[in-house]
């Protein structure tokens, strides 16, 4: 899975759903750690709120799921971020912090 920062293709197979974009607005500066897991459609799988530093993802939901996971900081995708969503088979890992989004 690379990680790169979002920007929209023309011809993209499928817009982003709705969700991703809203949930990344509501996190975007936040002082605690959030994750939320779509699938396909947009559809809320679950979501979890953390401390400052960490939030649980619940790996068995992830199999081809988008997960948008925030850090309160600017911070790249953390090398257990990235171990996560490799072994869970996730379609995409999104980040927010509080000047960036990124996949």
């Amino acid at each position: 899975m690379a990680v790169s920062t979002y920007a929209p293709v023309r011809n993209a197979a499928k817009p982003l759903p709705k969700a991703v974009r809203a949930f990344e607005q509501q996190v975007k500066g936040g002082s605690l750690e959030r994750t939320l897991v779509l699938d396909a459609k947009g559809n809320v799988l679950s979501e979890m709120v953390g401390d400052s530093y960490t939030v649980q993802i619940p790996t068995s939901k992830l199999k081809d799921a988008i997960v948008i996971h925030s850090h309160p900081v600017v911070s790249s995708l953390s090398k257990k971020d990235i171990e996560t969503v490799a072994t869970s088979l996730a379609k995409e890992m999104r980040l927010v912090d509080d000047k960036y989004c990124c996949k």
